[in-house]
């Protein structure tokens, strides 16, 4: 990793630019962490003993090797969710699961963190991230290749808005009603359908999925299904959250990472790369970004992590060290369709 790239990771690292309780309060994330604790409070598909109700939910097996629940470990619970590592190819997990109908329904209505997106430093922050995450999928793109991308989960599209402005062919998958109509006013090619419905074609360069390989049940599936549309040699870019960064590893499940009512699969570098070679993809490149050093600095002084102030001169870590020891909060991923 170079000096450079490390400059340019931390130019979008909000956290680290402003301090976690500033950055939290300016970008919206305040209210919309308040409305997801409101809903959160006594949710419908939740018992009397806060445990998941089986007529919501089900169970499933480890995403990565198929291994029965019983080889696994529970972790801890958070919000009636089991949270799990599997004894045998060590991924960590969430089951039982609420239904697909009950998800769908609750992150088709779900307008708060759009509120966060829409933001103007957010908005800022994101444009510098796309733009570094752009950077390295043309590094790894091979030249006789056409430009064309699939964003699956776009959101509000800053992602596509950027790969336009650099003469891709940007499309995007999205549910969300609020965001899909967004985009198609501004002239976007939105679908609102599963990939496997689509029936498109086999003329993809790149599939790009920004923090939604954590929400699928079935991760191989998805794979299998980008396969169909992603020409040979094409490229795969996922960003993940990573249960290997240090702000994990430390707030554990008091980090916001764990939801697990749309967080479902949680990878560090190597069970996220056994699944793309699983699926015959070829890793080109991993490393991570977002260090969250102002929300354990504040942890660590006995205050909220993510709207504490603690004193920002006291450094126990620096981004370089996270970065270079793949701590960060989260995990990006190359890998090539062969």
């Amino acid at each position: 990793m170079s000096l450079g790239n490390l400059k340019k990771k931390n130019s979008f690292d909000g956290n680290l630019i402003f301090g976690a309780k500033k950055f939290n309060k300016q970008t919206n994330r305040d209210k919309h962490l308040k409305e997801v604790k409101k809903k959160n409070l006594k949710p419908f598909y939740l018992g009397q003993k806060n445990e998941l109700l089986k007529k919501y939910s089900y169970l499933r097996k480890c995403p990565l090797c198929n291994s029965n629940i019983k080889k696994s470990k529970l972790i801890f619970l958070k919000g009636g969710f089991a949270h799990r590592k599997c004894q045998k190819c060590e991924m960590f997990y969430v089951s039982p699961i609420l239904k697909n109908k009950i998800s769908h329904k609750i992150h088709l209505n779900h307008v708060s963190f759009n509120k966060v997106y829409e933001n103007r430093i957010q908005i800022k922050m994101d444009n510098l991230k796309f733009s570094y995450g752009l950077s390295s999928i043309k590094k790894h793109l091979k030249k006789n290749l056409k430009k064309k991308i699939l964003d699956i989960g776009c959101g509000m599209g800053g992602f596509i808005e950027i790969a336009r402005k650099n003469k891709w062919i940007s499309e995007g998958i999205e549910f969300n009603k609020y965001a899909s109509r967004y985009l198609r006013k501004r002239g976007f090619k939105v679908y609102n359908d599963l990939l496997e419905n689509l029936n498109l074609k086999k003329d993809y360069s790149c599939v790009s999925m920004w923090n939604l390989f954590e929400h699928l049940e079935n991760p191989h599936q998805m794979l299998k299904n980008i396969k169909k549309v992603l020409v040979p040699g094409g490229l795969v870019f996922v960003l993940v959250p990573n249960i290997d960064g240090l702000v994990n590893r430390i707030l554990k499940k008091d980090a916001v990472a764990f939801a697990g009512y749309t967080h479902l699969n949680f990878y560090n570098y190597k069970t996220l790369m056994k699944t793309f070679k699983k699926n015959e993809f070829r890793v080109l490149h991993f490393e991570t970004i977002f260090t969250e050093i102002e929300s354990i600095k504040n942890y660590l002084n006995f205050e909220d992590p993510y709207f504490g102030d603690s004193n920002k001169n006291q450094n126990y870590f620096s981004s370089k060290f996270l970065h270079k020891n793949y701590l960060g909060s989260k995990l990006m991923m190359i890998a090539q369709n062969k």
